[in-house]
């Protein structure tokens, strides 16, 4: 890396910034990433590790549908319904995806919906609509199953004596368990992968690496030019440089975008 000038530095080896380094080479651009620990060693590895197809966007979206605002402001509504409903799909979708092409990586898990009531007298979201949820919960599981068309494991229930058996961690006795699957996946090695990935697409990634200083240039001394750099395990400092041209270049791009967006909007 030392005495390299790169098109685009990423401070971070998160998923995210793992993500962008991938990006910026495939891409074409000449892209450096560096993480001061290791990969995926802060947020990146303390996720919910779930690939969740957005159950609760369901019962929002079903929550403001069936609302008095329906009646005054149907459009609204139907929109938000609409606009909820696909981010849904798309969730599943990616959860799909990333289960046929990432067998090393993801896996199913059960997840336990337990009732103690036939009449939830505290419904989800406060809605009344959610009092019934105890009686069609199965008809809602084969829906949720249905939005990634049926390439999940196939939802369930179990009785009182069989949900506390499979599933010990029930303190209380049910009425029964409504079982759904959503996808799990191994967090920090899918950050890991994307990191691998992004150096075998042409960016220099290196962990370990600690950013101690940015370095200004440019007009007035305004704009990071590059930043000086700590290898935690040897001590050594080095410098890490970015194409000012291209900095501004993005910079214009990036201000012309947020101009011209809402006009063309």
């Amino acid at each position: 890396m030392s005495g390299n000038e790169f098109d685009m530095l990423v401070v971070g080896g998160g998923a995210t910034g793992c993500g962008v380094a991938l990006d910026g080479a495939m891409r074409g651009l000449k892209v450096a990433c560096v993480e001061r620990g290791d990969f995926a060693s802060e947020t990146s590895s303390r996720s919910s590790k779930l690939l969740w197809g957005g159950s609760k966007y369901i019962a929002t979206a079903a929550a403001q549908l069936f609302s008095w605002k329906t009646l005054t402001e149907p459009y609204t509504a139907i929109e938000r319904y609409y606009s909820e409903m696909k981010m849904v799909l798309h969730c599943h979708q990616e959860r799909t995806y990333m289960m046929e092409t990432h067998p090393h990586l993801v896996n199913w898990v059960p997840l336990a919906i337990p009732f103690r009531s036939w009449i939830m007298w505290e419904p989800v979201l406060d809605h009344p609509l959610f009092m019934i949820l105890p009686l069609i919960a199965p008809l809602f599981t084969k829906f949720y199953d249905s939005l990634s068309g049926f390439h999940c494991p196939p939802s369930y229930i179990l009785g009182p004596k069989k949900a506390n058996e499979v599933f010990p961690q029930l303190d209380e006795k049910v009425k029964y368990c409504a079982v759904l699957h959503e996808g799990q996946h191994n967090d920090a090695r899918t950050c890991t992968s994307i990191a691998l990935t992004a150096a075998l697409k042409g960016a220099t990634i290196a962990n370990h690496v600690e950013v101690i200083a940015v370095l200004q240039g440019g007009p007035k001394g305004r704009t990071a030019t590059g930043v000086r750099c700590k290898d935690r395990q040897t001590g050594e400092e080095f410098v890490l440089r970015v194409s000012l041209t291209l900095a501004l270049a993005l910079a214009l791009a990036l201000i012309l975008t947020l101009v011209l967006a809402p006009a063309l909007a």
